[in-house]
């Protein structure tokens, strides 16, 4: 009995055994499974923040020019014309550097991790042009915010109402005009031809104030409103390279005044009218004041870097390919505007009309038709306006002052003295008003497609960093861009079917990761 006794004992002892072995060896295998668990999620949490480094430091690769210049930030994507592949290798070596730093030590240290970099792909970047310069309009309001911008937009609010504010006076004016039209075509339609009826002349000799101010302008008003003209460039750029070529637009054809017909004076009236810019001011407004900020203009004061264009603000305007062309048209939009300010007061003035009507009874009061007589009436009160215009014009070009309403204490040029007008002619002097910069302001907001406005940005800054930098290229300006990359992690266990099963030395991770400015 002693002995089967002994043998069960035996043999409930090896039972024992290998069932602690087992076990021990079941808690071993989990607590390796665990281990080697907590090593991949810490590889995994490794590799994405080495690879928001290695994203952060391509976007610190900005273009310092950009940045100095405009206060913007755009990395180049093919650094300098290398190629985009040049972003994925640095993306890859930024990003072994972070993962495996002993191989750069002289002493090699043991890798827990042991990560290798198989792949690092750029791709779907957005570029400072796309979306309508929307990445451009983001960097832009991004800066601005820094300058007090609820100021700024009411200051610019009040300009807007201001240059706006007589426009229902220039819209009466307009329609007198309309009216005397109207009565002459009728009164020609109605009127049979006599044989005494023939061109009409003056019943005495009589200097017509309109042939003055056609001499004045006959070599444009440039001449008249700017000192040293021939220094203007008149140098053309080519335009079919640069971003704004991108845009459909019929391009706007500039002429001065004439006095010869109604017609005339309605297609003046017509032109001077501004559009609806209320509206504008909360979404473009802190562009408008970027672009007084950053480009130059006719009454700069502050010297900025050098530029291609002397006048950039009137090229955002105007997007002719040269100096002179832009000038040329914004100074004629600024008289349109002005002129249709002071003939929608001069109409208002019993004066002046009693005085133009005179000259005009002088001039055409032969043919003895009252129509005719109003007409030319309306064509010297044109002239007259469209004088007084231009000496404003000249004035702001000085840095001075216009009022924008205008009265018989701020009027300047009297009928008698057209005949004497000279570029230097006087004016009044005023502290308050508009100025040149708040005509450019007022015309930036006004412009209908407002994605000129920022093309023709990336225009200047494009030819302007060429000066320095022959390889740079706007459109290659990239604000955010996406990184798709592998990532393998040595495995310390092989036998742990943790990822990736049993017949690989390494467990395989894939990132895709989109970063921007």
């Amino acid at each position: 009995m002693k002995g089967k006794e002994g043998t069960m004992i035996k043999e409930e002892k090896g039972q024992l055994t290998i069932f602690f072995s087992l076990l021990l060896l079941s808690i071993l295998l989990l607590g390796l499974t665990a281990i080697e668990g907590v090593r991949i999620a810490e590889a995994k949490t490794k590799v994405q923040r080495s690879l928001i480094s290695a994203q952060e430091s391509i976007l610190a690769d900005y273009n310092t020019e950009l940045s100095k210049r405009y206060h913007i930030l755009f990395f180049d994507r093919t650094y300098n014309k290398r190629g985009e592949e040049e972003v994925e290798k640095r993306i890859e070596d930024y990003m072994d550097y972070q993962l495996n730093p002993s191989q750069f030590l002289t002493k090699k240290a043991l890798g827990l991790y042991d990560c290798s970099v198989e792949l690092a792909r750029y791709e779907n970047d957005t570029t400072i042009m796309e979306n309508h310069c929307k990445s451009l309009r983001h960097e832009i309001r991004e800066y601005m915010k820094y300058r007090e911008p609820k100021e700024l937009l009411k200051a610019l609010g009040d300009t807007v109402s201001k240059a706006a504010g007589n426009e229902g006076a220039r819209e009466d004016a307009a329609a007198q005009v309309d009216e005397s039209k109207a009565e002459l075509e009728n009164q020609e339609n109605n009127q049979e031809e006599s044989e005494d009826q023939g061109e009409a002349t003056p019943t005495e000799e009589v200097e017509d104030p309109r042939d003055s101010i056609k001499s004045i302008i006959s070599g444009g008003i440039l001449n008249f409103v700017m000192k040293d003209v021939s220094k203007i460039s008149t140098d053309k750029f080519d335009k079919s390279k640069l971003p704004s070529h991108n845009i459909t637009e019929v391009e706007e054809q500039d002429s001065d005044a004439k006095f010869d017909e109604i017609e005339d004076l309605q297609g003046m009236l017509k032109d001077s009218a501004t559009t609806s810019m209320a509206d504008k001011v909360q979404t473009e407004g802190l562009g408008v004041e970027y672009a007084l900020l950053h480009f130059s203009h006719a009454t700069s004061k502050e010297k900025l870097e050098p530029t291609k264009l002397k006048y950039e603000v009137e090229y955002l305007i105007a997007g002719k390919n040269s100096d002179m062309a832009n000038i040329k048209s914004v100074v004629n939009k600024i008289t349109l505007l002005r002129f249709g300010m002071n003939f929608a007061y001069i109409l208002t003035d019993s004066a002046k009309r009693a005085e133009a009507l005179g000259l005009a009874t002088a001039i055409a009061g032969a043919t003895a038709n009252p129509a005719i007589v109003k007409v030319v009436q309306y064509l010297i009160l044109s002239a007259w306006s469209y004088a007084e215009s231009l000496v404003e014009v000249r004035e702001l070009l000085k840095g001075g002052r216009v009022p924008v309403v205008k009265n018989m204490e701020n009027w300047n040029l009297s009928l008698s003295g057209l005949s004497n007008l000279s570029s230097n002619s006087s004016v009044k002097k005023y502290k308050v008003g508009l100025s040149y910069q708040d005509y450019l302001r007022v015309f930036l907001l006004a412009t209908t497609n407002q994605d000129k406005k920022y093309y023709r940005m990336l225009d200047l800054m494009d030819m302007n960093v060429k000066q320095t930098n022959e390889k740079f290229a706007i459109e290659n300006s990239v604000f955010s861009y996406d990184t798709a990359c592998v990532v393998r992690v040595k495995r310390l266990f092989r036998l742990l079917p943790v990822v990736g099963g049993f017949n690989k030395d390494y467990y395989e991770f894939e990132f895709m990761r989109t970063c921007s400015y």
